[in-house]
């Protein structure tokens, strides 16, 4: 008896390496879309870290260089004096959560959009606290720092 010899491959192979293929191939998109999740959240984390460096850094710069200061809005304002008497004015807006400034004779600027979950200020002497909280999506920074003022008193 003569056996048949078998050129190419059966149906049924293909069947199965395609079954494999595509189980494979789920499984490395489930690894993608979980790492650009992933990826995007860090992303967005370091950027509200970044805008609460940069508001903490602004505030920082305007107090040393400030005389005096004094709190508004049970801790939600401080106003900022310089030795000439010119003054600079923050302002936590719970409405926009956003933190506004502005410069004697100038119009209002924001430094935060949108972002500001919560700020307090307050005034011991020569040192200014300040609790900077940001917040967007699920992230949230949150920084506290005490800034002395250089020109105290003249």
């Amino acid at each position: 008896m003569r056996t048949k010899k078998k050129d190419g491959i059966v149906l049924i192979e293909v069947v199965i390496a395609m079954g494999i293929s595509l189980i494979v191939l789920l499984a490395v998109g489930g690894v993608l879309a979980a790492s650009h999740t992933r990826w995007n959240n860090a992303w967005d984390k370091v950027n509200l870290q970044q805008d609460a460096s940069y508001a903490m850094l602004t505030l920082s710069h305007s107090i040393k260089e400030a005389a005096s200061a004094a709190v508004e809005n049970d801790g939600q304002a401080l106003c900022i004096y310089g030795a000439d008497g010119s003054w600079v004015r923050f302002t936590f807006d719970r409405d926009t959560n956003s933190l506004d400034y502005r410069i004697e004779g100038q119009s209002t600027q924001t430094l935060i959009d949108g972002r500001l979950e919560d700020l307090s200020f307050e005034v011991d002497d020569n040192r200014v606290g300040i609790d900077l909280t940001l917040k967007a999506d699920n992230q949230e920074v949150h920084l506290d720092s005490t800034v002395q003022m250089r020109n105290y008193g003249l």
